[in-house]
């Protein structure tokens, strides 16, 4: 029984192929050329510094506005070494930025005293729905 319908399929198949035409695929005529000018250029083809999406780059790397071990600064923002490797870059590695000012001790005090899950380090707090805030007391 098997063998009958292998073989049942087997003539199925050839007849099939038999019944269809054997000719090629008709060519479409070439368009004519049309010159397309696109002012856009892929993100990994820039150069230099640049924007996108509010996220910074420099030479197709992502710029961090906080400083990261092994990344240099460069226009406000740290980025990794190997952005600087092939593009031109600032000769010398920029100092580090200066250290955040330090909040005033009746502002913090306010904070915890009325924020239970205020961070004195961020100077923030989670409420009970949302991101978390920024402290905002009448010592600001």
């Amino acid at each position: 029984m098997n063998r009958t319908i292998t073989a049942f399929r087997g003539v199925m198949l050839a007849a099939a192929t038999l019944a269809s035409p054997a000719e090629a695929m008709p060519l479409a005529a070439p368009a004519a050329p049309t010159s397309v000018t696109s002012q856009a250029t892929p993100i990994w083809c820039r150069r230099g510094f640049y924007v996108v999406g509010g996220a910074y780059y420099y030479n197709g790397y992502r710029g961090y506005w906080r400083m990261l071990p092994g990344y240099r600064y460069y226009k406000g923002y740290w980025f990794p070494a190997a952005a600087f490797a092939a593009g031109v870059a600032a000769a010398t590695v920029a100092p580090p930025p200066p250290p955040a000012a330090r909040l005033a001790a009746p502002h913090v005090r306010w904070c915890f005293d009325h924020y239970r899950s205020y961070r004195a380090w961020d100077n923030s707090y989670q409420p009970y729905d949302g991101p978390p805030q920024q402290c905002r007391s009448p010592y600001n």
